[in-house]
């Protein structure tokens, strides 16, 4: 499949977005953590890790319709308008099966 120059960079901010979403779960996963041991050592009332666990919650679930980046449906519609057919798939495997023998 060849890609255009938009198409490309289509797909290259998606991949970094991909890598930098990696980066944020970690984060948040980490941060987590700590305010759960303050919690545990009774630095922080129950009440405010409830309210600091919803929030970061809330924050990992609604990120990815926050971003700016290119939606699943954008990478969908690329795909599909470079989608081969399937007689053409089937025909150009066969023509490379024959090279083969």
């Amino acid at each position: 499949m060849e890609f255009n120059e938009a198409e490309v960079k289509l797909i290259r901010q998606a991949s970094i977005n991909i890598k930098r979403n990696k980066y944020i779960e970690i984060l948040l996963f980490v941060v987590l953590c700590i305010f759960a041991m303050l919690a545990f050592v009774k630095l922080i009332t129950p009440d405010h890790f409830a309210y600091i666990a919803m929030a970061i919650s809330m924050f990992a679930v609604f990120k990815p319709n926050i971003a700016l980046k290119p939606s699943y449906e954008d990478l969908v519609k690329l795909l599909e308008s470079k989608k081969v057919s399937k007689v053409s798939l089937i025909e150009e495997i066969i023509s490379m099966s024959s090279h083969v023998k």
